[in-house]
């Protein structure tokens, strides 16, 4: 059985992967063929990551934790248009797409490197110094 952090990382290779197909494509079916595969590890990730968000935070901040998650989920559609849609328009959209998966194999390789660090689970318990003694 594999560990979410194997699978997060081995999601992300695969979506880094698959954006060079996808980039290169010169057939529309064959384009629209490589971005639903280029989806199925993406939201794969996406899925990992907030397991494991819920595991590492605690309670009390897992909801704000899982807001920030949406704020960056929207603001980063936003701010990707923003910044890319003029370098599109400059420098093309294949020279970004295989740019975008040069990117995240990079990212993916680093993560595949350091997944055991990632592996440690985290104390789960505050230590008794940082318990809160209550007034008399």
């Amino acid at each position: 059985r594999f560990h979410l952090v194997d699978l997060y990382s081995v999601g992300l290779l695969l979506v880094g992967l698959s954006f060079f197909p996808y980039a290169n494509a010169t057939v529309l079916w064959v384009a629209i063929f490589w971005g639903a595969v280029q989806t199925i590890p993406w939201v794969m990730d996406m899925i990992v990551v907030e397991t494991l968000a819920q595991r590492w935070t605690e309670p009390e901040m897992r909801g704000r934790v899982f807001s920030l998650f949406q704020m960056q989920r929207s603001a980063g559609k936003l701010l990707a248009a923003g910044l890319f849609a003029p370098l599109v328009d400059l420098l093309g959209p294949v020279l970004l797409m295989n740019a975008a998966g040069v990117i995240y194999t990079i990212v993916a390789i680093f993560a595949l490197r350091g997944r055991t660090m990632m592996k440690q689970e985290p104390e789960t318990e505050a230590p008794p110094e940082l318990i809160p003694v209550p007034a008399e």
